[in-house]
């Protein structure tokens, strides 16, 4: 099974092939029709047909649905690369055996008690 980067790339490809003469493979043909996505509306069809086969054929899919599609992928790439950074922070801060009482402890809640305190945490904070 393909990850998500890997298919991304492979539409990507699909999408730049669309964008350029169609390529010439021995014993077929190609030609072009009209067709009609639910979605996007009219796209110029690319239909790739074995002269030695001729029930035996292959159309090319909407442009608009693979960008559709890339940009899906995309988003779940995001989604898990989140989800997986997410469950790797869980996995350090359980082996850091922290105490309950500093758990919650962030510099977002840090109080400092004196000058030096306050310096390091505007140092920590960027």
């Amino acid at each position: 099974m393909l990850d998500y980067q890997e298919e991304i790339t492979c539409l990507e490809k699909h999408l730049l092939a669309l964008a350029q003469p169609p390529m010439a493979i021995p014993n077929t043909a190609v030609f072009t029709q009209n067709a009609y996505c639910k979605k996007h509306g009219s796209y110029e069809q690319r239909i790739r047909e074995f002269n030695v086969i001729s029930c035996v054929a292959s159309h090319s899919t909407c442009p608009d649905c693979i960008r559709d599609k890339i940009a899906a992928l995309r988003q779940a790439q995001q989604e898990n690369d989140k989800r997986l950074s997410e469950q790797q922070i869980i996995r350090l801060m359980q082996g850091l055996n922290l105490p309950p009482r500093f758990q919650s402890a962030t510099l977002n809640n840090f109080e400092p008690i004196n000058q030096e305190a306050a310096h390091c945490l505007k140092v920590c904070q960027g």
